[in-house]
């Protein structure tokens, strides 16, 4: 008959009175002969039954796998530093076993006023304006499109309750006529002039396009689309019709029944970019002011790539900042003689400029 050993194993209080109370001390665990609670788990214990050899070659293969990771580690850093300094030299012009394939000159004899893309290697290029004159214009006009025709501007404002279509003297900024919505619930966007009699109008989120008979300022007819309004250019040469939406995207509409075409997504640098606002087609390209900046880009307007960036940020003139302006908005541009004219919201002054560009001559692309 074997007799029981008794134990008495610790209560809770007393583990952390000696420092025990690690979860590696297991107090709900059998005790061994002459073991106390006071063992920790991690105390190797042999079973009779298993031989004592085995885990004495623990330790040892632990530490040759450890060193065998070690030194693959060391290894593998070695290599890929090594692999950076090859191309680290062939970046700096080192001899190279690689094949580096010519890039092909840039074609100095194309037409500047193509619309012919930028090779990409090329740097974007900026450019400023210069003031010729200025003229008068409404202070109270929330501008959001603006086109010159006949010896007029054309503008539609923005602001439900205030929008309108409107016909302005340039010498005098005088509204000669005037299409108001104060009686309906719509927030007045870009406008364009067709080829011959038409205005295209946009509202920003009502959904509503208005065409409008361009000598009687007669409302012919609406039509929808999806999503916001926000610009229009009219490309008067293959007859179609620029809209902006605030995405990167622009819609190419038929002039006809203002019905969807195709669309491009404009890029700068390889990278989409966003908030076109305003559109005009000059010599061939599609500008348009980027909203809340003063920037206009210069697009090609068959594959969306900006081509430069006009930097319009010394308009308004300091002495016209009498009052609260908006952002630069308005754009507005003569086939015939090939003057520039900007705006914006709120702006006392409409401004005649010209671009800084040797590349440039607006003149003699009309």
């Amino acid at each position: 008959m074997s007799s029981t050993a008794t134990y008495e194993i610790a209560d809770t209080d007393e583990l952390e009175a000696l420092g025990c109370d690690d979860p590696t001390y297991d107090t709900s665990a059998a005790l061994g002969h002459n073991e106390s609670v006071h063992t920790p788990m991690h105390t190797p214990v042999y079973h009779p039954s298993e031989p004592r050899w085995k885990h004495r070659w623990c330790l040892p293969v632990v530490l040759v796998v450890l060193a065998f990771t070690a030194t693959s580690a060391f290894v593998g850093i070695f290599l890929s530093i090594r692999k950076g300094d090859i191309r680290s030299n062939d970046a700096s012009g080192s001899e190279s076993t690689t094949p580096i394939s010519p890039v092909a000159a840039p074609d100095t004899t194309a037409n500047p006023n193509s619309t012919q893309d930028l090779s990409p290697t090329t740097p974007l290029r900026h450019y400023t304006v210069e003031v010729v004159t200025k003229h008068p214009h409404d202070p109270y006009a929330f501008t959001q499109g603006f086109e010159y025709a006949n010896g007029f501007f054309y503008e539609s404002t923005g602001i439900q309750g205030r929008s309108s279509l409107r016909k302005v003297e340039i010498a005098t900024g005088k509204v000669l006529q005037n299409h108001s919505f104060s009686d309906l619930p719509v927030f007045g966007e870009g406008m364009t002039l067709h080829t011959t009699h038409h205005i295209f109008m946009l509202t920003w989120k009502a959904g509503r396009g208005f065409i409008f008979n361009q000598s009687t300022f007669e409302l012919q007819k609406e039509w929808k689309y999806e999503g916001e309004g926000w610009g229009l250019a009219m490309d008067r040469k293959n007859n179609e019709v620029y809209m902006s939406d605030g995405t990167s995207e622009l819609r190419i509409l038929d002039p006809e029944d203002l019905s969807e075409r195709r669309r491009i997504q404009v890029t700068l640098e390889g990278q989409p970019v966003t908030q076109l606002n305003e559109l005009e087609w000059i010599c061939d390209e599609l500008w348009s002011n980027v909203w809340q900046t003063s920037k206009i880009y210069r697009i090609n307007p068959m594959t969306g790539v900006v081509k430069s960036v006009i930097d319009a940020s010394n308009l308004p003139l300091r002495e016209d900042v009498t009052q609260r302006i908006d952002v630069l908005n308005g754009i507005a541009f003569d086939e015939q003689t090939g003057r520039l004219w900007l705006t914006g919201k709120l702006w006392p002054s409409v401004y005649q400029v010209s671009v800084k560009d040797d590349d440039l001559d607006l003149a003699k692309c009309k």
